[in-house]
């Protein structure tokens, strides 16, 4: 005969674990949750009588703590309840502002430049009454926090995404390319570049991605990162570079593509594109504008073309 089940934990003490674990002290926990500390401390207590599991090893120092092997799995569970919690809580506050016809989208410059505004334009011939606000952020990682936390309703990303609540669909494959002054040598034939042209070269490229799409990671060639003298988030300072000749800008073509006329820009080849897609928090209510903008982002034009690797 089997025993009756393990009465399930509380909702609050789940939470108090993953935000000890996301700021490492029980002091900044309680400060982030508007707890006292020895709050904090006996919700935790509470916690581990309840699943018969020491949770944390507790220690002397400011930020002396760490997830035994048991807090490790229930430190799964809570922070998985916590984003749901923080989710609900960004429905229930846009239902009170009446925000129900809010359409909240984020983007990254390329993307907001070269794809956003025709997916809006598309978007306001058939949501006329729909209010749009916009979210642009230098790279996708802060767009991918909003998500989670229920504070965007969908944003560009670059795929795939790191492991999370997350939905997505794919948009469109975007080549890495270089970009020259034009009176370098290199410049004079506009076709395909091996990466092999780029060695001795100075190189300017993006200053902070997630780690799957770091440039060095994307191009396959470590020792090129010491090559690299310029970072920048901005593209149209990548471009410059290269136009006054400071460095050849490595970059994706849809960053480059604007600047086409004053630059020349040459495929890598053997370099994998980078894919853009749009994602959404999979937990959120269903929203039909959510799903219209998605079905119009995926049409437009240019998406179409470059997915299509014309």
């Amino acid at each position: 005969m089997r025993g009756d089940p393990a009465p399930l934990p509380e909702i609050r003490p789940l939470v108090a674990l993953a935000e000890i674990a996301r700021t490492g002290s029980f002091s900044a926990a309680a400060e982030a949750l508007g707890y006292t500390q020895s709050a904090i401390s006996q919700q935790i207590r509470r916690l581990e009588r309840q699943v018969g599991h020491r949770l944390i090893e507790r220690s002397s120092g400011p930020r002396a703590v760490s997830m035994t092997p048991a807090g490790e799995v229930m430190l799964r569970h809570g922070e998985a309840i916590a984003a749901r919690l923080t989710s609900a809580a960004a429905d229930l506050a846009a239902l009170r502002a009446g925000k129900i016809g809010t359409l909240r989208v984020g983007c990254f410059e390329s993307a907001g430049a070269e794809l956003l505004p025709a997916a809006l334009s598309a978007f306001a011939r058939e949501w006329p009454q729909a209010r749009v606000e916009l979210v642009e952020a230098e790279d996708d990682a802060g767009l991918l926090t909003l998500i989670e936390a229920g504070e965007l309703d969908v944003a560009y990303v670059v795929l795939p995404l790191p492991t999370g609540p997350f939905e997505c669909v794919e948009l469109l494959d975007d080549p890495y390319v270089a970009v020259l002054a034009k009176n370098l040598p290199l410049a004079q034939d506009p076709g395909p570049m091996a990466l092999e042209q780029l060695r001795g070269q100075r190189l300017a490229s993006y200053a902070r991605m997630r780690a799957p799409h770091a440039i060095e990671q994307r191009l396959g060639r470590p020792e090129l990162g010491a090559q690299i003298v310029y970072r920048s988030h901005r593209n149209s300072t990548l471009v410059g570079l290269a136009e006054q000749n400071a460095a050849i800008a490595v970059m994706s073509w849809l960053s480059a593509r604007p600047t086409r006329d004053r630059v020349t820009i040459r495929p890598l080849i053997g370099v994998a594109p980078r894919t853009i897609g749009l994602v959404w928090h999979r937990d959120r209510l269903p929203n039909p504008m959510l799903r219209a903008f998605t079905a119009l982002a995926s049409a437009v034009p240019l998406a179409r073309r470059l997915s299509a690797g014309r």
